[in-house]
C-alpha cells in the first residue's frame, strides 16, 4: 500500500503595495512558513463562521478551581443550561456543606457535552467562585458523572427524548 501523498497547490495571492510592509514583516517574524501560519489561521476562521452558523457561539468562562486558582476558557458552543440561570429551586443540587451546586450544560459544533460545575455567583473579578470544566464525548458519559437530572434536563432541552423508566 503505497502512502498517502500530499500536493501542494499553487494560489496566487495579490497583495496592495500599500498592504506589502505588512506582508514583509509578517515573512519576517513568522519566518518562511507564512502560508502554513496563514492557512492555520483561515482554518480556525472557517471553523467559527461555521459554527455560527450552526448557532453555536464563543462560550467564556471564568472560574476559580479547587484551591481557589484562577481558570479561564473559551469553546465554541450552545448553552442547552446557561449556567446564569441554573440556580432556581429546580435546578438545586445540594452538595456538602449545603451550598447549591450548580450547573452549566453545553453542546460543541464536534457533538461533545461541556459540563461546567460550580457552587455561588460570580465574585467582583467576574470569576464564578468555584467550579470544575469537564468536556465528554457523550450525554450518557456526562450522566455518569454529574447529576442524571440536570444532564437529562439538557437531552430534552436538546430534543432527545428520555425514557422514564418506572421500574
Amino acid at each position: 500500500m503505497w502512502g498517502a501523498e500530499t500536493m501542494a497547490v499553487n494560489k496566487t495571492l495579490y497583495v496592495r503595495d500599500e498592504d506589502a510592509p505588512v506582508w514583509e514583516k509578517a515573512r519576517e517574524l513568522v519566518g518562511e512558513k507564512l502560508s502554513s501560519f496563514l492557512t492555520n489561521y483561515l482554518k480556525g476562521f472557517v471553523s467559527e463562521k461555521e459554527a455560527e452558523a450552526a448557532g453555536f457561539e464563543r462560550i467564556p468562562l471564568n472560574f476559580r478551581e479547587e484551591g481557589g486558582l484562577p481558570r479561564a476558557v473559551a469553546f465554541s458552543g450552545r448553552w442547552l443550561i446557561d449556567p446564569e440561570e441554573s440556580c432556581d429551586d429546580d435546578a438545586i443540587d445540594f452538595g456538602p456543606l449545603h451550598k447549591p451546586t450548580c450547573y452549566g450544560v453545553a453542546v460543541t459544533p464536534k457533538k461533545n457535552v461541556a459540563v461546567f460545575r460550580f457552587r455561588g455567583g460570580k465574585g467582583n473579578d467576574g470569576f464564578y467562585v468555584w467550579g470544575v470544566f469537564d468536556v465528554v464525548g457523550s450525554f450518557e458519559l456526562a450522566a455518569e458523572r454529574y447529576s442524571s437530572e440536570v444532564i437529562a434536563t439538557a437531552m430534552k432541552r436538546m430534543g432527545i427524548k428520555v425514557q422514564e423508566l418506572d421500574i
